[in-house]
């Protein structure tokens, strides 16, 4: 005889925000992506680039205490240059990745504000470093923090 059991799936508030915070961001991206051509000029397309959602832990004395996410995307309005950034997307995720881990080790503490200033400026150099051009521009969409308990 097999018996059944429920599983149930319990979501504390700081788990029901982060998830809120996440599915709100998923939508503002999607609105942006919808509207993503623009004119501008003399009829040149404007496209950006969506990044892969970034996630890496934030420590406490040694301890992961909670997760940084980082939303962006990148400006390219030349499609040769666009196709070639899309080609170079895991290199360019590795890059980001790991000056993010960098950032999280040395930088941001989890009871602080994340200065996102710094991660612009250091993943701008990511992009520099892996496009080998100056032509694409990063942008961060949105950053969260979710602390552990």
């Amino acid at each position: 005889m097999h018996s059944s059991k429920t599983i149930m799936l319990r979501l504390n508030p700081t788990g029901f925000y982060f998830c809120f915070i996440m599915l709100f961001s998923l939508f503002m991206t999607t609105i942006a992506f919808a509207a993503e051509e623009k004119k501008e000029g003399a009829g040149e397309s404007v496209i950006y680039t969506p990044i892969p959602v970034i996630v890496v832990p934030l420590y406490l004395k040694g301890r992961v205490k909670g997760f940084l996410s980082v939303t962006a995307q990148l400006f390219i309005s030349e499609q040769k240059e666009r196709l070639y950034a899309e080609k170079l997307m895991p290199r360019l995720k590795a890059y980001y990745l790991e000056d993010l881990t960098r950032l999280s080790n040395n930088y941001f503490e989890i009871d602080r504000p994340i200065d996102s200033g710094l991660i612009g400026t250091a993943l701008q150099k990511s992009t520099n470093r892996a496009l080998k051009n100056k032509h694409a521009k990063f942008y961060v969409i949105n950053i969260s923090v979710q602390k552990r308990r």
